[in-house]
């Protein structure tokens, strides 16, 4: 929805998914 707007997110999903 807004990924620009919360970059928090993503950088927290793709940190968990390269875990």
């Amino acid at each position: 929805m807004d990924e620009e707007h919360q970059p928090t997110e993503l950088l927290c999903n793709q940190g968990e998914l390269s875990t």
